[in-house]
């Protein structure tokens, strides 16, 4: 019976982590940025399936960056406090700054300025071939390596849900891998269906809607993970 218990407890802990890294990307993901903007761009141009074969491109590189980021932090931060303390104090300041910048974010029109697409790009979609599958995926590859803020994010924010996932072992990691690219896949999925429509579902109003909520989503996160290691210098 207490076999079973703790296995609940440790299944409850999985879907834990994996529901906080899908939070924290969706959330970061909204920021406005390349990626974003060249999915939305290209969806108008070649159609929905832009959005999934630029996610797959994406998570590929994320598997890489996991592990060496994950080998990293077991040599030099598991059982360490000290510098677990400083990722999670580091992490929370910048999910506090992302979070601020994105609520303020009021007179940004990343979703809202891109065009609707015309009657001979809607045509042109619809004589595309899959082969740019693999042209896609390899295009948010380059994107995302020649992205200061991608390296950014994941030595701060990303090594500290990292480093909370390897407490529960390659388990844990791997909750917070495909938490994470599912963030990567609902947002590039949900621009594609948007831009390659042909209609405009996002006005002005609306994105500054989404940059409060994700903003608001993203301090709270932020607060989060500082709130232990603070609690513990001062203690």
């Amino acid at each position: 019976m207490n076999c079973h218990i703790l296995k609940g407890f440790f299944l409850l802990e999985l879907l834990q982590l994996g529901i906080m890294s899908f939070g924290i990307g969706i959330s970061g993901a909204v920021s406005p940025g390349p990626l974003t903007i060249i999915t939305m761009q290209q969806s108008i141009k070649k159609g929905f399936f832009v959005g999934p074969a630029m996610a797959i491109g994406h998570s590929f590189l994320e598997i890489f960056v996991v592990l060496l980021i994950a080998l990293g932090l077991v040599n030099f931060a598991q059982d360490n406090q000290s510098v677990e303390n400083i990722i999670g104090i580091v992490g929370g300041i910048v999910l506090l700054f992302m979070g601020k910048r994105l609520f303020v974010l009021k007179q940004d029109k990343t979703l809202t300025r891109i065009a609707t697409p015309t009657a001979s790009s809607l045509d042109a979609k619809l004589h595309s071939r899959p082969l740019q599958w693999a042209q896609l995926g390899w295009l948010s590859v380059v994107i995302s390596i020649t992205n200061p803020y991608f390296v950014i994010w994941w030595l701060t924010i990303g090594a500290k849900i990292i480093n909370d996932g390897l407490n529960r072992g390659i388990l844990g990691v791997t909750s917070v891998y495909f938490g994470h690219i599912l963030a990567d896949f609902v947002w590039m999925i949900f621009l594609a269906i948007i831009f390659s429509s042909g209609k405009k579902w996002i006005n002005d109003s609306t994105q500054v809607l989404i940059n409060r909520f994700f903003g608001t989503s993203l301090i709270l996160f932020g607060i989060y993970f500082a709130y232990k290691p603070f609690i513990f210098y001062l203690t």
